[in-house]
């Protein structure tokens, strides 16, 4: 858990043991895997939007139909 506070949302648990506890690993495990993915999803959308801007910003400097 620590591991995940810290940002690493790669780690799983085991989910062997008692019933209480396997549940709660997958649980967990579960837990981490969509945060892993909304960081990941965040970090493409990001980039999109800087490459956007850019190409707004390449637009002004030179305009496609430009004379």
């Amino acid at each position: 858990m620590k591991k995940v506070a810290r940002g690493d949302f790669s780690v799983r648990l085991r989910e062997d043991g008692l019933k209480e506890t396997a549940f709660l690993s997958n649980v967990f495990n579960q837990m981490a895997e969509e945060l892993e993915t909304l960081v990941k999803r965040k970090y493409i959308d990001k980039i999109a939007q800087k490459e956007l801007e850019l190409r707004m910003l390449q637009y002004q400097i030179n305009p496609p139909f430009s004379l």
